[in-house]
């Protein structure tokens, strides 16, 4: 019987081939669509001046994101989940008030968010890239995740 190998310069060929699109792939912006945002918004609430009803909740994992913008005309918002996406920085959703809980664990996160979130409980960091803590101004936080490689944290009281 005989046995068929494939020659060592195709497979060479074939795994630079894979890396190559696998590094194409990660370095593409993905931004959030319509399509993303419609299928990611749930859970419609009465806003908070009862006169309208608006989605309260935004989930949004394992999308490779980078960016976020979009989700700053949602100010209603009071759940966001935008784990495992390749997100740098939260600075869009520091506007959105209403926010009780956000996760956003397994980014790439370089700097701790100062969003303006005083209604704020629950802030889930984990596995990110933040090496320094700046002062944590949320009156109302129980819970905060980091699980990250600090250097120093500053202003922390």
């Amino acid at each position: 019987m005989q046995t068929i190998q494939p020659l060592e310069g195709q497979i060479l060929q074939r795994e630079l081939h894979q890396d190559k699109r696998l590094t194409e792939e990660l370095s593409k912006t993905v931004t959030l669509d319509i399509d993303i945002i419609n299928s990611s918004l749930c859970y419609v609430n009465e806003t908070i001046d009862g006169l309208s009803y608006a989605p309260a909740k935004f989930i949004c994992n394992d999308k490779m994101l980078t960016d976020i913008s979009a989700l700053k005309g949602f100010i209603f918002l009071r759940y966001i989940n935008i784990g495992f996406n390749r997100l740098t920085n939260l600075r869009p959703l520091y506007g959105l008030i209403n926010l009780i809980v956000l996760r956003a664990a397994h980014n790439e996160i370089e700097e701790f968010p100062c969003g303006n979130w005083p209604t704020l409980a629950h802030l889930d960091l984990s596995h990110n890239c933040i090496k320094k803590l700046t002062t944590v101004n949320y009156p109302r936080l129980l819970v905060l995740l980091l699980d990250s490689e600090l250097n120093f944290i500053v202003g922390l009281e």
